[in-house]
């Protein structure tokens, strides 16, 4: 093979290889990301589930209130 077609083949390894690194890179970003996203999704999973509990027992409690204040058994 002539030179040149060396030289052209070794850029194109060279750049195959940059583009595996930022591959990488990128990857491990996503998944420190995802692991982030996960815990931020069952937080707000668990307060939300919280949260509706505590307003299910105050309007319970609300009716409940008014029932006994209007005579309603």
């Amino acid at each position: 093979m002539s030179d040149e077609v060396l030289r052209a083949i070794g850029k194109l390894e060279g750049k195959v290889d940059i583009l595996l690194e930022q591959q990488k890179s990128v990857s491990s970003k996503l998944d420190d990301q995802d692991a982030r996203l996960r815990g931020v999704e069952t937080k707000g999973a668990v307060y939300g589930t919280i949260g509706g509990g505590v307003v299910s027992i105050g309007i319970s409690l609300l009716v409940a209130s008014l029932k006994s204040k209007a005579g309603i058994p």
